[in-house]
């Protein structure tokens, strides 16, 4: 996998799809990210043929170099980001109703998977990637 495709802090909690029609998000884990957040489906379909949906559809076509970037940083951090974004964004236009709501209780979801075993006061510091998790 290239580098550029590799996230440095993975939101969902399984390997990479191989059997998904949408063989774009196979291979990059920052696309994935952005995926799991929105698409709380997946998570029963990873390991099944699927040709995707237009969520997947919208993310693949319109990633930007920014929303790359904040993607590759803890979960909770991303949303913060995201929601301050000037919107509307072009990707989101088909997305479901609620997206931002599923996006944030996911975005808790992971942040607690990659924070477990800490205490509720203690935060993981990543000091050679400037990351902060908690």
């Amino acid at each position: 996998m290239k580098a550029s495709l590799k996230a440095e802090v993975k939101y969902f909690p399984y390997e990479m799809p191989k059997l998904w029609g949408c063989r774009n998000l196979c291979y990059d884990e920052i696309k994935m990210n952005l995926v799991w957040l929105v698409c709380p489906e997946i998570d029963t379909l990873i390991h099944t043929a699927w040709p995707g949906n237009v969520v997947t559809e919208s993310v693949d076509a319109h990633m930007s170099h920014d929303l790359r970037a904040i993607l590759n940083g803890p979960p909770l951090a991303f949303m913060r980001d995201f929601s301050g974004m000037p919107g509307p964004l072009v990707m989101t236009e088909d997305w479901p109703n609620d997206y931002v709501t599923t996006m944030w209780e996911r975005a808790r979801e992971a942040n607690a998977r990659l924070c477990i075993g800490l205490e509720p006061n203690v935060l993981k510091v990543d000091f050679k990637n400037r990351r902060r998790y908690g």
